[in-house]
């Protein structure tokens, strides 16, 4: 059952599933296979829900499982970045498969020199941020004015 799932996903949608099993961003696999990353993304929704799965890490780690080794090595030797994944490999089926998944993206992140990602999240209301983008619409508009009423000033002096 597994391998006729697998064999319905296309190489680039087997791709991309592989990067998101060891934690990539669709950011991240853009960069590493030139496609961009709404096409990215593209992949791995229709990959995702083709292996049934609702997360996509889920998904790349079922196939990752299930996947032929020398198809695998194929994927590696296209993308260097893939062969990461021969550590991650053995631990699928453990319980220490949570651990070496969590540093994964790390490795993948230095082995493409990517600046660290993010930085800290604020999930704030969409109201509250309505509302702060008012103020700082006010504040510049105020400054704007404040501004042209010196220039507006400066000018009367000299004339």
């Amino acid at each position: 059952m597994a391998k006729s799932l697998i064999e319905t996903l296309s190489e680039s949608q087997k791709i991309c599933l592989l990067f998101a099993a060891m934690g990539a961003s669709s950011k991240e696999i853009a960069l590493h296979t030139k496609w961009t990353p709404n096409t990215v993304s593209q992949y791995l929704h229709y990959g995702t829900h083709r292996l049934g799965f609702h997360n996509r890490r889920d998904a790349g780690r079922f196939l990752l499982a299930n996947m032929d080794f020398p198809e695998l090595k194929m994927f590696q030797l296209k993308f260097p970045a893939l062969a990461d994944i021969s550590i991650m490999t053995p631990s699928i089926a453990d319980s220490s498969s949570q651990a070496v998944s969590e540093e994964a993206p790390k490795r993948l992140r230095k082995w493409l020199k990517l600046p660290p990602l993010g930085g800290k999240r604020y999930d704030i209301a969409w109201h509250d941020k309505f509302a702060q983008m008012g103020f700082a619409a006010m504040v510049l508009t105020i400054s704007g004015l404040f501004v042209m009423l010196l220039l507006a000033g400066a000018l009367k002096l000299l004339i």
